[in-house]
């Protein structure tokens, strides 16, 4: 495990309220990556990454097969 994935995986407690109200679409955008699930899809996907418009509350939902590191690249 390198260096930069150390602090990635640890936890932390919540997040205070930021007090900022999104005006418009895609103004803010929360994303989130899920941790595995014990069973892959049929496509082989164990990630999932979610992307919430906090204007809108519309989601966005991506399936991955593995997650990556990109300072580890």
């Amino acid at each position: 495990m390198c260096e930069a994935c150390k602090p990635g995986k640890s936890t932390r407690q919540t997040f205070k309220k930021s007090g900022y109200i999104a005006h418009g679409v895609l103004d803010f955008v929360h994303a989130d990556v899920w941790r595995p699930t014990k069973e892959p899809s049929f496509a082989g996907n164990r990630y999932f990454v979610t992307f919430i418009d906090d204007y809108s509350r519309k989601v966005w939902l991506y399936c991955i097969k593995k997650k990556v590191c990109f300072m580890c690249l």
